[in-house]
């Protein structure tokens, strides 16, 4: 199910995001973003490398949604990918 993103925290990190994004069988996390700026996304995909939980939060005053990791981050044709390790 596609759903909509307004934050993603990767670990205690927070990236504010908007775009959509979906939760595969395997808890893989994959974010299609609409509106940020390509710098920011690759600097916070370099600095984050590995983290013990991920919550997606859609809709404000909704709670996030939260999956325990470990996972890591990549970008892959412009999508962001949260895989587990």
């Amino acid at each position: 199910m596609i759903e909509p993103i307004k934050e993603l925290y990767f670990g205690k990190k927070k990236l504010k995001v908007t775009g959509n994004y979906s939760v595969r069988i395997d808890q893989t996390v994959v974010i299609e973003p609409c509106s940020i700026p390509e710098a920011k996304i690759n600097q916070f995909v370099s600095e984050q490398k590995k983290a013990d939980k991920v919550a997606v939060k859609s809709y404000y005053g909704v709670p996030p949604k939260e999956l325990d990791g470990p996972y890591v981050m990549k970008r892959m044709h412009g999508l962001l990918i949260l895989g587990k390790e």
